[in-house]
């Protein structure tokens, strides 16, 4: 099994925190491109794009002094798109 790793984005973050408290979450998640336009296709193909199990850590990061909440998902996953 291989996992893939993501900090939200700060903006994320707020509609999370309201309704929820700090804390380790599993779920299920789903990695979605942002395209530039409608002809274009994404790297992510086939599998990649299914709905997968994940884990969610909410909760304050010393990296930033405890000042900022972080949340980090955990997808497991095997992604066929070259990440080179």
């Amino acid at each position: 099994m291989s996992a893939l790793a993501a900090n939200l984005p700060e903006d994320a973050l707020e509609p999370i925190t309201s309704v929820a408290k700090t804390g380790i979450y599993f779920g299920y998640a789903q990695v979605l491109e942002r395209h530039q336009g409608p002809e274009e296709k994404g790297t992510f193909q086939g599998t990649d794009l299914e709905v997968q199990p994940m884990v969610m850590s909410l909760g304050w990061n010393p990296y930033y002094k405890n000042e900022k909440m972080t949340a980090v998902s955990i997808c497991s996953s095997t992604l066929q798109a070259s990440t080179a």
